[in-house]
């Protein structure tokens, strides 16, 4: 594929994980984003999954829409992170303050479960506590 092409496309697939984190920061169905952009319901789902380009057009509405800056929908991020590194990121932004220290909490006892098994020479780091997971999922699951 040529250089363009991959480019284009992760572009696309950066805008759909963008759009889609949006519409449920919002707590907006798929339904009501597309009332709300004048399009198919099936056309913000093959946004969302980069099956489909967005329009400027398009992304000047939804940026309206959904309160968030156009830099943000189409923004390549902080340089030098990986894509799963872009991910973690714009999933970090969407956590509430309670996941957001429960998920911290949690990778600082990864890191110290790794550290610790280096030195005791494990070939594995320990599996974190539950009661590290759980606020996590309580704090992004409240409606």
């Amino acid at each position: 594929m040529p250089k363009t092409q991959a480019t284009n496309l992760q572009l696309r697939q950066r805008v759909a994980r963008r759009l889609r984190h949006g519409r449920l920061a919002k707590k907006m169905s798929q339904e009501q984003l597309a009332e709300a952009l004048g399009v198919s319901t099936e056309s913000v789902s093959r946004y969302e999954c980069g099956k489909l380009a967005v329009s400027l057009d398009l992304l000047s509405r939804a940026s309206r829409v959904l309160g968030l800056p156009l830099e943000q929908l189409v923004g390549g991020g902080p340089t030098g992170l990986s894509a799963a590194e872009s991910e973690l990121v714009e999933g970090w932004r969407q956590l509430g303050t309670r996941g957001q220290q429960a998920l911290l909490e949690l990778v600082r006892c990864w890191i110290g479960a790794q550290e610790g098994g280096r030195k005791t020479g494990e070939s594995s780091p320990q599996r974190p506590r539950k009661r590290l997971v759980q606020p996590a999922r309580s704090d992004t699951t409240a409606t």
